[in-house]
């Protein structure tokens, strides 16, 4: 992708949370830096598979481009008896090559064209979703870290509260029901820190996991103050439509579709059901390619 990735996965963001920015560094400080992203979303499995299509389609466009309508040399051996002069052995040689029809080379290579397009396209929208995955991993982590880091505050506090409430007790300025009450709250609070932590650990592991090449930072990155979206729903909905690999892909997956007739290869080959001849008048004049349907 030409654009910054920090800035797509910021943009992806604020689309799914309706929060929006300043578009300063200091917005973006929470984010890793683009060329870890950049490594990361690289290495995804459907990235790489999606940049062997490219390649792919690349070759079969110059295919497409150069034809394959290549030279073909033949020698055929012929015996001839003529009454009262003898045998005579006689070679037949034979070179051709078949042309496209006027227009046949402009329509391949428009054809390969909108393949190598609409694999490009694909490959932008597997690097879309890889980014959002990323997205997804990295904002996990950080609420999951800052929920066990708010839980761990507040245990301490309790643990606090416990034992200024426990020197009351023993004072007598406070009954032993408050401190028991208090001691079954600061149990629960423990068992939900513990849960949080534990929770974090596993969104620590699954970012780590799926995304090897970025390295965690020690201490969680702070983060921005949100501000409300200017535009309204139906702006993003446009925004969306026009920016969608998928939709651009399927109209370049369109315009690879060669010129057709169904109806005429069917009667070609009704034709040759019927007569013998036309059997050998088709076989001089078409090829396998010849034809739309690989069927037919």
């Amino acid at each position: 992708m030409k654009r910054l990735l920090a800035s797509s996965l910021l943009g992806a963001a604020f689309a799914s949370t309706a929060i929006a920015t300043a578009g300063s560094a200091s917005a973006q400080a929470y984010l890793p830096p683009d060329e870890l992203i950049e490594a990361a979303l690289r290495g995804q499995p459907e990235v790489r598979a999606a940049a062997a299509q490219v390649e792919m389609a690349r070759a079969e466009a110059r295919a497409l481009s150069v034809g394959s309508h290549e030279f073909s040399a033949t020698v055929t051996p012929l015996r001839r008896n003529v009454d009262g002069a003898g045998h005579y052995q006689e070679w037949e040689f034979q070179l051709e090559r078949r042309i496209r029809l006027p227009g046949k080379a402009r329509l391949d290579r428009e054809i390969g064209s909108h393949g190598v397009a609409a694999a490009e396209l694909r490959f932008d929208d597997a690097e879309h979703m890889a980014a959002r995955q990323l997205l997804s991993r990295w904002m996990a982590w950080l609420r999951s870290g800052l929920v066990a880091d708010e839980m761990a505050a507040q245990a301490t506090l309790m643990g606090k509260e416990v034992a200024t409430l426990k020197r009351r007790v023993e004072m007598g300025d406070a009954a032993q029901r408050e401190l028991e009450l208090l001691e079954a709250e600061q149990a629960q609070l423990r068992a939900e820190a513990i849960s949080a932590r534990a929770a974090a650990d596993m969104a620590t592991q699954a970012l780590s996991g799926e995304f090897p090449q970025i390295p965690l930072p020690s201490r969680l990155p702070e983060l921005p103050a949100p501000e409300l979206l200017a535009e309204g729903a139906q702006h993003w909905r446009e925004l969306i439509i026009q920016r969608s690999h998928e939709i651009a892909a399927s109209r370049e997956d369109f315009g690879r579709q060669p010129p057709q007739d169904a109806a005429a290869e069917q009667a070609v080959l009704g034709g040759m059901l019927l007569s013998k001849d036309a059997v050998a008048d088709v076989l001089e004049r078409l090829r396998p390619g010849d034809f739309y349907r690989p069927a037919n």
